[in-house]
């Protein structure tokens, strides 16, 4: 049988797809068989039948600029490895005090508002998941005036959790195309911060180690390919099914 995963559009797109005990479970990048064994908790269905509903907030990133096709983009792999059913709510040149104007690199006819500007619209969906994913978008005003970028960045977190309490909720860390400076790890601690403080689970693509290597990105210098999306899919993935988090 096949899963779909839902899109922002709300259209259902193929993704992860069974066939019996010969093949296994296929999923992006990653063959299991279970045939005979329990599967792991992160691939099983909700107690009413239906995978739950991961909401993807971020930018050109999350929406998956970069990538060959919409199959390719990290958050589609990250669903289909957690086996969630993904909502891209990804809008590009946005970050947790930056907007921007529809068109390129936005992608979207209606606006683009920063995280604080979509809470709203995401709420209303009832997610069971709610990942929060950027930030280096707002790294230029983060060196002027850090005390309110970093208040945004906790506003976002403490709303989700007001109007999603029973929601898992995940903060990932910026990724940059370029070497890592002590803003963009002062950065990166902030949301750390303030998705703990509302009890929600955290992800850096900078530390241990930064995900993003020169090979994978693009020539615009500022985008990553299918191998740079592959590899942010692998460290959240990795984080979010390790015995601690």
């Amino acid at each position: 049988m096949t899963f779909v995963s839902r899109n922002s559009r709300g259209r259902s797109a193929p993704s992860v797809l069974l066939r019996g005990c010969a093949a296994g479970f296929v999923a992006i990048g990653v063959l299991a068989t279970y045939c005979g064994v329990t599967p792991p908790l992160s691939l099983r269905l909700t107690s009413g039948g239906a995978r739950p509903v991961a909401a993807f907030i971020g930018d050109s990133y999350t929406a998956g600029a970069g990538a060959s096709s919409a199959q390719t983009r990290w958050t589609y792999l990250v669903s289909q490895q957690m086996g969630w059913s993904e909502d891209d709510f990804g809008r590009g040149g946005t970050g947790y005090v930056r907007t921007n104007t529809p068109g390129q690199p936005c992608r979207h006819n209606d606006s683009c508002p920063n995280y604080p500007g979509i809470v709203d619209e995401v709420a209303a969906t009832h997610p069971d998941i709610v990942v929060v994913a950027g930030g280096q978008n707002d790294l230029t005003e983060f060196d002027v005036h850090r005390d309110l970028v970093a208040a945004s960045i906790a506003g976002t977190f403490t709303a989700l959790r007001a109007q999603l309490p029973d929601a898992r909720i995940i903060g990932i860390g910026p990724s940059v195309p370029r070497a890592v400076t002590d803003s963009v790890v002062a950065f990166n601690d902030d949301v750390q911060g303030a998705v703990r403080a509302v009890g929600g689970e955290f992800v850096s693509l900078i530390a241990p180690t930064p995900v993003i290597l020169p090979d994978m990105v693009l020539p615009d210098r500022t985008h990553v390919n299918d191998a740079g999306h592959a590899a942010i899919a692998a460290r959240i993935v990795d984080a979010l099914t390790s015995p601690i988090n």
